[in-house]
């Protein structure tokens, strides 16, 4: 299978495709919680009524943390003969070489 060269509907979406996006998204919170101050009040409810399930709570934690603090960057260091390299998470095996998770 191929996956190098130009392919329809690859490569980033333009600006204006994402701005869209982000509008639509916007709207929608909008329309169910009024704004998004309304939002984090409902996810701290979650994360804090004793009825939600632990799942659903460590998830409503995760998303004010992420908004408040910043999403944590995820590094992979590869090595291989001479070779040290860290790189964003989306890297899979490159050649063969060993790869590590570390955050």
């Amino acid at each position: 299978m191929a996956r190098g060269g130009l392919r329809p509907g690859s490569g980033r979406k333009s600006k204006a495709d994402e701005e869209r996006l982000r509008d639509l998204c916007l709207s929608a919170v909008g329309k169910v919680f009024g704004d998004n101050v309304s939002l984090f009040q409902k996810l701290a409810e979650i994360a804090n009524e004793k009825e939600t399930s632990n799942r659903d709570k460590i998830s409503a934690l995760t998303k004010l943390i992420e908004y408040a603090h910043g999403k944590p960057k995820e590094t992979v260091d590869v090595q291989g003969e001479g070779l040290t390299v860290k790189l964003g998470k989306d890297v899979r095996n490159l050649a063969g070489l060993s790869a590590q998770k570390t955050n």
